[in-house]
C-alpha cells in the first residue's frame, strides 16, 4: 500500500486527526487502472520495467512509489486485459482459437458489448461511492455527529439503491422489489438532498471513462496491427529478400508504436484513476 501514498501526496495529505485515505483506496486504485490500460502485453511490460527500474537503479522517495503504483497496476492490467481487454491490440479469440477458451476471454469485449461494459463500469462506480460515503460515515460516528452519518451520508445509500430497484422487474425480479425502492427513495426523512440527485447521476456516468479508455487502448492496438502487418507487410510479400527485409522494418515499427501507445495509455490511466478517487 505504501507505494499509494506517492498518489495521495500529489493531491494533499490528510489533515491531523482525520481518516487516510491511502490505504482504502490503494484496492479500487489497483483495478481500476488495470481496467482502464486492459491489455496483458502492455502490462507484462509495464509491471517487468517498473520491477527492473526498482531493482537497478534503486530510486527513492516519490520515484520509488510512483514505480511501485505502476508496477502493481501493470500485473492490474495482466489480469484486468484477461478479462477485458486484449493482448498486444490482437483480441483474445483470436489467440485461443481452437481450444477450449475461445469462447471464454474475454469475460466481457468491450468492442463487441460496449452496453455490458458500461453497465459493469456503472456497477464499480456506485460500489466505490457506497464505499466512500461509509467511510464519511464512520468519519461521522467517530466524532459523535449521528445525524450527519444519518441524514447527510448513509440516506444517499437509501436513496441510490431504491432508485436502482426501480430496475427489478427488467431482471425478472418481482414487483414488490421496485416497490420497496420507490418508498426507500423518497422518504420524507432525506427528501431536502434530492436536489443532489443529478450530481449523483453525473458522477456515475463518470465511471464511463474506465470503458472509454479500455475501448480506446484495445481499438488503437488492433489499427496499429492492422496498419503494420496486414497492410505494410503484405507490400513485400512476393520476393523472399524483401519479405525478410520487410519483417524486420514492421517489427521493429509495430513493437515502436506499441510502446508508444503504451506510454501515453499509462498516462491517462494514472490521471484519470487519480481523479476517479478524488472527484468521484
Amino acid at each position: 500500500i505504501t507505494p499509494y501514498e506517492a498518489v495521495t501526496n500529489l493531491y494533499s495529505l490528510p489533515a491531523y486527526g482525520t481518516i487516510d485515505g491511502t490505504p482504502l483506496m490503494a484496492p479500487f486504485y489497483f483495478i481500476f487502472f488495470g481496467m482502464m490500460l486492459s491489455d496483458s502485453v502492455y502490462g507484462a511490460v509495464l509491471a517487468l520495467g517498473a520491477w527492473a527500474f526498482l531493482k537497478y537503479l534503486k530510486p527513492t522517495g516519490m520515484m520509488k512509489n510512483l514505480a511501485g503504483v505502476l508496477m502493481q497496476g501493470g500485473i492490474s492490467t495482466i489480469f484486468m486485459g484477461l478479462l477485458f481487454g486484449t493482448c498486444a491490440g490482437v483480441g483474445w479469440p483470436v489467440i485461443f482459437r481452437g481450444t477450449a477458451l475461445e469462447n471464454t476471454f474475454p469475460l466481457i469485449d468491450s468492442s463487441t458489448n460496449p452496453m455490458g461494459m458500461l453497465m459493469v463500469c456503472a456497477a464499480f462506480g456506485i460500489i466505490h461511492m457506497f464505499y466512500a460515503v461509509l467511510i464519511a460515515t464512520w468519519n461521522c460516528l467517530k466524532h459523535k455527529d449521528y445525524m450527519g452519518a444519518l441524514i447527510d451520508n448513509m440516506c444517499w445509500i437509501f436513496i441510490v439503491s431504491g432508485l436502482i430497484m426501480q430496475a427489478a422487474p427488467m431482471a425478472g425480479l418481482p414487483q414488490g422489489v421496485a416497490e420497496f425502492g420507490k418508498w426507500l427513495a423518497a422518504s420524507d426523512v432525506y427528501k431536502r438532498q434530492l436536489y443532489d440527485v443529478t450530481s449523483w447521476l453525473g458522477d456515475v456516468l463518470s465511471y464511463a471513462r474506465i470503458f472509454a479508455l479500455g475501448l480506446s487502448t484495445g481499438v488503437i492496438g488492433m489499427v496499429l496491427n492492422t496498419l503494420c502487418w496486414d497492410m505494410l507487410f503484405a507490400s513485400f510479400k512476393g520476393n523472399p529478400a524483401l519479405m525478410l527485409v520487410g519483417f524486420i522494418i514492421v517489427t521493429v515499427l509495430s513493437v515502436a508504436l506499441h510502446v508508444f501507445m503504451m506510454l501515453i495509455s499509462t498516462l491517462g490511466c494514472f490521471v484519470h484513476t487519480a481523479r476517479l478517487q478524488y472527484v468521484e
